[in-house]
């Protein structure tokens, strides 16, 4: 009879399994220690181990719930359900705080995958703060990744240094300038990234073939090529995205988000090649390796293909797809657009202004295309009512100065005041440095546009504030001096005496002449006569110069055996055979009997010699009476009654074999 084994030989054996990656037999051992003692804790979590390192990840998280072992084994429940794709529950698991470093960092992870970068950015840089282990480089190009992304998509945070010592940050910083717009510095970043990881690929495999480095470094030139697009070097861009398609990598995302990118170049043009990176563009499992952003684009630019191509079934299948999983302004966009092809423009107008009356929260490119369209129309009072309902852009510089244009087109100068006065007050309060440069360009618009509108005292109000960032400009305070002189004289002197005199200003920076001949200056009536006494000298002096360079005149040459007494030929210019003189042969007069024949108009003259109407009757009688051209024709006469006096004699047929 064998002897009983116990639970701490079991245990010590399960310890061996662990160590040496037996995890079958350390899930078949698991089982035995919780036969005779159920429930053991330390046994469970064995178990869960070695089924997550199996990757059975779905049976691990049933295998927990079971056992009633959420709570001890949270962190291992989580990452089950992260795995297994179900991130709300992950996030749910986890809670929103832990002081747990590996929580956190599995918190991190699911909050990047949820799209949630900003708060995923946020835990990175605390466990950057707080938390150091050996991979430490991993988690922060894990940060860099993770403040690119927020960028992109909700304007995120902002560019902090970060090292460039291996490919990840390299790369992951690189895509982060992109997000800033800093196209220059992206490109050096990325030929750094596959400098570094040229190097490391071939440090682990120095007889990797060149095809497969090249195939690793896909990722790499995928962002060059967008560098390129993004500078509009296009065909430059196009070439590396086809080569890459070419290339047949192995991440089907690599090969969708270059093919969606050449769609955007092709745009209605080589519809065929379109065609099929549309196809790659949609293809499947497609949607755990795409950010939501990148998924929408690609559905947004698969129906903008169609409706360049005029497919109107697929674009509206494509459109009623696209609003149903993401829902947005854009389809509304779409079918408008579609409507407005086939000369539907009442319908497409009705449409927008229903969804942007429905939908006033999260309608602004709906709103901005309606009020294009009402201005396009001459309704500029609908326009200004459609513009001023878009709150997210209501105090943004380009809305103020829009509505302010088109205030002033409509004569309501007080309106278009008040907008400058609300957009100023919204901006007054905020910190940031570009706000602060924004209020100061705002400002000084404002007191230009007081000034031109002839109110002095809004115009100081603007000005005093921008005096206050800066005291000692000295274009804001000839300014004040100009407002206050309308109605405060005395406050214009005072602030005339700090404007610098005539003696502080440079003379080489000073065009005295240049000033004087400006538009709008007005000259004394002495500085105006010496300026044209001196523009006339100065017209006599090139005067006298452009006759010192005049050329002489080159003598007439005369034909030889020329005689002035004798009064030239008046026909001397005219052709020969158009001369009177002219005596025509033969074939001349034969040509000229031949009506009808030559070029149109030709013959114009000579029809009146055969109009029989107008030749003076033979018989000199009062009763007779010349022929009517009606009359002609109504009797049918095809030729005249009476030849003409230059008729053309018969001439007699030579005889065959005769002689004279």
């Amino acid at each position: 009879m064998s002897e009983k084994v116990t639970v701490p030989q079991l245990f010590s054996q399960l310890k061996l399994c662990g160590e040496d990656g037996e995890h079958e037999r350390g899930i078949k051992i698991a089982n035995k220690i919780l036969e005779l003692s159920p429930g053991d804790s330390d046994a469970i979590q064995c178990k869960v181990v070695s089924m997550i390192q199996l990757g059975q990840f779905k049976d691990a998280v049933s295998f927990i719930d079971k056992h009633a072992a959420s709570d001890r084994l949270k962190l291992e429940k989580s990452y089950c359900l992260y795995r297994c794709q179900e991130n709300s529950k992950a996030l749910a698991s986890l809670g929103e705080t832990s002081e747990d470093n590996a929580e956190k960092e599995l918190l991190a992870q699911v909050l990047y995958r949820t799209e949630q970068y900003k708060d995923s950015y946020s835990v990175y840089e605390d466990l950057m703060r707080n938390f150091e282990d050996d991979y430490g480089d991993e988690r922060e190009a894990n940060l860099v990744a993770a403040g690119a992304l927020a960028v992109s998509s909700s304007g995120g945070v902002g560019m902090e240094e970060s090292r460039e010592e291996t490919y990840e940050l390299c790369y992951n910083k690189a895509c982060r300038c992109i997000a800033h717009g800093r196209i220059k510095e992206a490109q050096a970043l990325l030929t750094r990234a596959q400098e570094l990881y040229r190097e490391s690929l071939l440090e682990d495999d120095p007889d990797m073939p060149a095809e497969e480095v090249e195939e690793e470094l896909a990722l790499c030139q995928l962002q060059v090529a967008v560098c390129a697009h993004m500078q509009g070097s296009l065909t430059e861009a196009a070439e590396t995205y086809n080569s890459i398609i070419r290339s047949r990598p192995s991440d089907v995302a690599l090969a969708a988000v270059a093919a969606n990118n050449i769609v955007t170049i092709n745009r209605d043009k080589d519809v065929f090649d379109s065609r099929k990176k549309v196809k790659i563009a949609s293809a499947d499992g497609l949607d755990q390796k795409l950010t939501l952003n990148q998924r929408r684009a690609i559905a947004f630019n698969r129906c903008l293909f169609y409706l360049y191509t005029n497919q109107s079934d697929n674009l509206r299948s494509a459109v009623t797809a696209l609003e149903k999983q993401y829902p947005s302004d854009l389809p509304c966009l779409l079918q408008a657009a579609q409507l407005q092809r086939e000369k539907k423009s009442v319908k497409s107008f009705d449409l927008l202004k229903s969804y942007a009356k429905n939908h006033p929260n999260s309608a602004m490119r709906v709103q901005l295309s309606l009020a294009q369209i009402q201005l396009s129309q001459g309704n500029v009072s609908d326009a200004i009512a459609t513009l001023g309902a878009i709150q997210s852009l209501r105090h943004r510089l380009a809305m103020v100065a829009t509505l302010v244009s088109l205030y002033a087109e409509t004569g309501d100068i007080d309106a278009a005041g008040k907008v400058l006065k609300d957009a100023v007050a919204s901006l007054d309060g905020q910190g940031s440095s570009a706000d602060k440069q924004q209020l100061l360009d705002l400002l000084q618009f404002s007191a230009d546009f007081f000034l031109e509108h002839k109110q002095p005292e809004a115009a100081v109000e603007m000005l005093l504030k921008l005096r206050q960032a800066n005291p000692s400009r000295v274009g804001v305070i000839a300014q004040l001096v100009l407002a206050y002189s309308s109605f405060n004289s005395q406050k214009a002197e005072e602030l005339s005496a700090i404007l610098p005199g005539v003696a502080e200003l440079s003379s080489s920076d000073l065009d005295v002449d240049r000033l004087e001949s400006m538009s709008g200056v007005r000259q004394s009536r002495r500085t105006a006569k010496t300026a044209e006494a001196s523009a006339a000298g100065g017209a006599a002096a090139d005067a006298q110069k452009k006759k010192a360079k005049a050329k002489k005149k080159r003598k007439k040459r005369l034909p030889k055996n020329f005689d002035s007494d004798i009064k030239p030929d008046p026909e001397r210019w005219l052709p020969r055979w158009e001369r009177s003189t002219f005596k025509k042969g033969r074939h001349q007069k034969k040509k000229a009997m031949q009506v009808g024949k030559g070029t149109q108009g030709s013959a114009a003259g000579a029809s009146d010699k055969f109009d029989a109407s107008l030749t003076t009757s033979r018989v000199d009688s009062p009763d007779t009476k010349a022929s009517s051209p009606s009359a002609a024709a109504t009797a049918g006469a095809t030729k005249p009654t009476s030849a003409p006096a230059a008729a053309k004699k018969k001439q007699s047929k030579k005889k065959k074999g005769g002689k004279w």
